[in-house]
């Protein structure tokens, strides 16, 4: 990963394809083939994607984020009424595209850029109080755990954490951040990601292995029972988690289980 993040010279020919000639790459004045979409709609797109995908927009830059429009567009047609809720399949095509192979860590950008989107579009949950009352007197094989609407979760092999952080963070931390991303992950090593909201806006952090398999056993519909069980081994300790995720809001509290 390059320390400016500038999309490499060869990767954004390949993307734009219409290098000039000698193999000169198009300036900023020239204006890429864009294919057939409507110029109105393909503008929309624009403007929809680059308020889901911000980090990637950033990554891109704006000529090849224009070229990445105008290929996606047209593989996934808008059929809503709301372009807020268009374009959640980007991070899959982005694996398909292989001009993007020299950035591999950009469809897991686009997952947690998505999840900041989706998270900051959720309703708010109040918390049950009386449901955390209750459930000191039941047992886990009946309970279900409830996360807030606005959490998500996402595992990759790429430092995507540092990468957001870099780009939206303090400017006076972006410096720290910008080096973190520049640092492959070890061999075999996975960062765990929460993403959560604090006054409606989306902000990702760093969770333990441990926490994200139990969150992800929850959000999967197992019982509390169960969830905890599947973490055993790894000594998660779920009486001193829940009153900080309490009141970090990742849990709003529980519910019957149904099998």
């Amino acid at each position: 990963m390059r320390a400016t993040f500038k999309l490499p010279d060869s990767c954004f020919a390949a993307l734009v394809g219409c290098s000039g000639p000698g193999g000169v790459l198009p300036g900023p004045g020239d204006a890429p083939d864009l294919g057939p979409y409507p110029a109105s709609r393909l503008a929309n797109a624009r403007r929809a994607l680059a308020i889901t995908y911000p980090t990637v927009a950033q990554l891109l830059g704006d000529q090849a984020f224009d070229v990445l429009c105008g290929r996606f567009a047209p593989d996934s047609p808008h059929l809503q009424a709301d372009w807020g809720n268009w374009g959640d399949a980007l991070p899959a095509w982005l694996t398909r595209q292989p001009e993007l192979s020299q950035l591999p860590y950009l469809p897991d950008v686009a997952r947690l850029d998505a999840l900041c989107h989706a998270s900051e579009r959720a309703s708010d949950a109040r918390l049950d109080v009386a449901s955390l009352q209750r459930a000191a007197s039941r047992q886990p094989e009946s309970l279900r755990l409830c996360l807030a609407p606005q959490v998500g979760l996402l595992s990759s092999p790429h430092p995507v954490l540092a990468i957001w952080w870099a780009h939206h963070g303090p400017q006076v931390e972006r410096a720290h951040w910008l080096a973190l991303a520049n640092l492959p992950l070890p061999e075999g090593s996975v960062s765990h990601v929460l993403v959560q909201r604090a006054a409606w806006r989306a902000t990702p952090v760093e969770l333990p292995a441990s926490t994200l398999a139990f969150l992800r056993a929850v959000q999967s519909g197992r019982s509390l029972a169960q969830a905890l069980g599947e973490v055993a081994p790894s000594g998660f300790d779920f009486v001193h988690w829940l009153p900080q995720a309490i009141q970090q809001g990742w849990v709003i509290g529980f519910a019957e289980f149904t099998s």
